[in-house]
């Protein structure tokens, strides 16, 4: 009967050319750092000290971008913006009923139960988007990748 093995060396291998095709971030504090993990993007802006992402959140990370190039809003250096020093990349703007939009995608592993209080990460990231860039409009699509558990179930 055949067996699974794990091969950390592929696993090594993979992470590190997902990491390689990545483009660099841009100058500045990331509007995501600063909703997400203020601690690390003042460590970053303050010491020049750039700490690696584990292999975990890394794989996390590839996931998102999987389902970003299924749905739109796929990452690219060249639509990031740079104001008063933050970096601002919404996966969208689109205009409607002329009006500008921005339009953001997210996925997460968190369950459909949860209510727009528990994903306020995210509203802050649109809400800093719209007051940098003058948008006074904003639609946000989370994707909930594990459905509408409740715990215990995961």
């Amino acid at each position: 009967m055949p067996a699974v093995r794990r091969n950390r060396t592929a696993e090594r291998e993979l992470l590190a050319r997902y990491r390689d095709s990545q483009p660099s971030r841009t100058d500045g504090v990331h509007m995501s750092d600063l909703v997400g993990c203020t601690r690390k993007a003042w460590l970053s802006a303050n010491s020049g000290i750039t700490l690696a992402d584990d292999d975990e959140f890394t794989l996390i990370v590839m996931l998102g971008e999987g389902h970003h190039g299924l749905i739109g809003g796929k990452t690219d250096a060249n639509k990031t913006q740079v104001i008063n020093g933050i970096s601002l990349t919404p996966d969208e703007i689109v205009s409607e009923e002329g009006l500008q939009v921005i339009v953001e995608y997210k996925t997460t592993r968190k369950s459909a139960n949860k209510t727009i209080y528990d994903l306020g990460n995210y509203v802050d990231q649109v809400g800093g988007y719209c007051s940098l860039l003058g948008i006074k409009r904003a639609r946000l699509h989370v994707f909930h990748l594990v459905g509408s558990y409740r715990p215990p179930t995961p």
